[in-house]
């Protein structure tokens, strides 16, 4: 699992991308090195958060960047609705494309202008629910840099027995997709999301680790010194506008 575009995806399967997410997440905290931290302030609830990033030079042949926020600022009750709120913006629905996680997201995410959803099925997991589909995605950046476009393969995967998820997203080539993107710079894009709540302690997990290139002219080392920055401020991002709804 990196940024290099899948050629085919008909032998996918829904288990072994969950384990290779599962083994990404867990390894963040333990061997990563550990980078900045980037403190938001919630307007609603008036409080300032922390959000702690870091990096890995060399995972699975590829430059990785990491958040983790587990909101200990707020309350066990705000803690709580945050949960419910991710599991209902973040995770997205199960069933149903117009209310999926590529859907909430271009509401706090601005740059994401337009996008294209088709769903497909991967082979049975039996340890979670799961949803999958390819996404054609536009971003429209400040000038002068042109319009990038992502395709990648979403799969969520929702535990049965737990309250965990997990939202996987795969570069793909636009072949997988059918479709041509000539006016515009072809980026890549791969990432693994972990949401997890604990019920007996009121512990909030809220994990996410990407690879990625912006594609075009940008040179390597100007995109890994933005990526950390980029994705620490989706999670106030996130919040405020799930605050506002």
């Amino acid at each position: 699992m990196n940024s290099i575009p899948l050629k085919s995806i008909s032998d996918l399967d829904s288990e072994e991308l969950c384990n290779q997410a599962k083994s990404i997440i867990d390894s963040i905290e333990k061997i990563w090195k550990e980078d900045k931290k980037y403190t938001y302030k919630l307007n609603k609830l008036n409080c300032d958060i922390n959000v702690q990033t870091y990096h890995n030079d060399r995972l699975n042949d590829d430059y990785w960047c990491a958040r983790v926020s587990a909101l200990k600022e707020v309350s066990f009750t705000d803690r709580k609705e945050y949960f419910s709120k991710l599991e209902e913006y973040i995770v997205g629905s199960m069933n149903c494309l117009e209310k999926t996680h590529t859907e909430y997201e271009k509401q706090y995410i601005h740059e994401l202008v337009e996008y294209e959803l088709k769903p497909i099925t991967l082979k049975p997991n039996k340890d979670f629910d799961t949803f999958t589909y390819l996404a054609r995605l536009e971003y429209k950046f400040p000038f002068p840099l042109k319009r990038r476009v992502f395709f990648e393969l979403i799969h969520i995967c929702k535990s049965r027995t737990e309250s965990l998820s997990y939202i996987i997203s795969l570069a793909i080539d636009p072949n997988c997709f059918q479709s041509e993107s000539a006016r515009m710079v072809n980026a890549r894009y791969t990432s693994v999301e972990k949401i997890f709540y604990s019920k007996s302690t009121d512990d909030l997990e809220w994990k996410m680790a990407t690879c990625s290139t912006p594609g075009g002219s940008i040179p390597g080392w100007l995109s890994k010194l933005s990526i950390n920055s980029a994705i620490a401020k989706d999670v106030p991002s996130f919040l405020n506008w799930s605050d506002s709804i």
